[in-house]
């Protein structure tokens, strides 16, 4: 076994799931940071939903490099490169051991800054870094042990021959099952170092990285005999079905629109998504103590705004654009669909933001009391309010799209960015001021405000779906 080809093959790995790579680190890496900066009521405000992020897209880049670049389509592609088994198993092994160690790693630094924010007076620094080489030992392990677990699942899983989206539920399984270990192990890990002596802080250190030490051999040479259980030719040779064709990385079976839908879905929007995730990580990070707390959820709502902009201008036109009009769909229909996945882009991402400025308002004793029945209400009408507001500003965004399309450059035949982006800011600022006056000079009852607002966003709604289905007739009319 050469490193070089080893090295070579970790490269490649690493290239086929850059995008949820990096996602993955951007997110866990806000929390380590915003802890370490000593952010903690942020952190205990929105680091669920990075954790989530994190771990999310920790599924499925482990899901791509011990799956679809093993059993799948891309995995003929790796198999056909002049690298032995053991070259080949030892780069899936060492790229997944290297992306959980990162996460372990940004998941105990935020362990120790929020300890330190909560109790700085018995904080022990000097127990930490005395016992920093043996955790780092210990993290390593660790992390051997959950690729070598995943790997193990991953060939039963398509051992067993299971569809794609059987296989993308058992990776959220498998990665809970992950977690577990390292709450379990980790915990008890850091947790008596904050406040114990040096002596007394390495006798559960040295017998967790005894018993993690005849772990990961055992899990590595369990996962390197099951490596070729999940390929083509195994399950023809052992089950002999017709079962073990059914490899294919496209949906089976599916309708044009369904066909269409996966499409717009999988439409290369990774390196704009770690881009915003970078912007909104130095904003938390450098600006968010003089940032005005309303702003917060603007940028994280311009995030999925974003996403959806440059989907919408690919595949409706780009240069791929006219592959993707062969597809027996009407108009009406492609609208349609790129407007609900632009909502479900962006809604998530308004209700985290505004209902976590709600929560921030409270903890912070700012919200105004009120009776029970009248908050749960309020609560309701306002997230009815938020969604109906995802689907108009998914409408606004792909009429920005086809705004810039009439600006196209003479010499790329792109459409203008700009004209593009200022007509989404025009709309967008024509809406926040009516809104605005709403909510701040008319006297009207919550409840009935936010009515009145998803009223509004529906009718906005269905104007933009009208102005939508006739730009795109307009621009492919025959």
């Amino acid at each position: 076994m050469k490193m070089r080809n080893v090295r070579k093959c970790c490269r490649l790995h690493a290239k086929l799931a850059e995008n949820q790579i990096g996602i993955c680190l951007v997110c866990v890496g806000m929390m380590a940071l915003t802890a370490v900066a000593g952010g903690v009521i942020l952190l205990l405000l929105l680091g669920i939903f990075l954790l989530l992020g994190a771990l999310c897209f920790f599924a499925r880049a482990c899901r791509i490099i011990f799956g679809e670049a093993s059993y799948e389509a891309a995995g003929d592609f790796v198999r056909a490169l002049p690298l032995s088994e053991k070259e080949l198993f030892a780069g899936k092994i060492l790229t997944g051991s290297l992306l959980a160690f990162c996460l372990f790693l940004f998941l105990g630094i935020t362990q120790i800054g929020i300890a330190r924010d909560f109790e700085s007076s018995s904080f022990n620094w000097r127990t930490i870094t005395m016992c920093s080489p043996l955790i780092l030992l210990t993290l390593m392990l660790l992390s051997l042990c959950a690729a070598a677990l995943y790997s193990i699942a991953m060939a039963l899983t398509y051992q067993r021959g299971e569809e794609n989206h059987t296989v993308s539920m058992a990776t959220w399984v498998e990665v809970n099952f992950l977690l577990l270990p390292f709450l379990v192990l980790q915990l008890p890990l850091l947790v008596p170092e904050y406040h114990t002596s040096v002596g007394a802080a390495l006798k559960p250190l040295l017998l967790i990285t005894l018993v993690l030490a005849v772990l990961t051999p055992l899990l590595v040479r369990g996962a390197y005999r099951t490596f070729d259980w999940g390929t083509v030719e195994y399950r023809g040779s052992h089950r002999g079905g017709p079962k073990a064709a059914r490899t294919s990385i496209l949906p089976q079976s599916k309708t044009p629109a369904q066909m269409y839908t996966w499409l717009l879905r999988q439409c290369g929007a990774g390196g704009v998504l770690q881009q915003c995730l970078w912007t909104l990580l130095l904003a938390v990070s450098f600006v968010v103590q003089e940032l005005p707390a309303y702003l917060i959820p603007i940028l994280i709502v311009g995030t999925g705004t974003r996403l959806q902009y440059e989907t919408d201008n690919t595949m409706l036109y780009g240069e791929n654009a006219p592959f993707y009009q062969l597809f027996p769909l009407s108009a009406r229909q492609k609208v349609l669909l790129h407007m609900q996945c632009g909502c479900r882009r962006i809604a998530p991402l308004m209700l985290l933001a505004v209902n976590g400025y709600c929560v921030f308002l409270i903890f912070s004793h700012r919200m105004p009391p009120t009776r029970f029945d009248a908050a749960v209400l309020c609560f309701l009408l306002l997230n009815c309010a938020l969604l109906t507001g995802a689907a108009l500003c998914s409408g606004i965004v792909m009429f920005s799209v086809s705004f810039g399309n009439l600006w196209r450059d003479a010499l790329t035949r792109r459409p203008s960015l700009l004209a593009g982006g200022l007509c989404e800011s025009g709309i967008f600022l024509g809406f926040a001021v009516v809104y605005l006056l709403l909510c701040v000079h008319a006297n009207i009852p919550k409840a009935a405000l936010f009515s009145i607002l998803t009223v509004l966003n529906l009718s906005g709604f269905a104007v933009f779906y009208r102005l939508n289905v006739w730009m795109l007739e307009k621009k492919y009319a025959v």
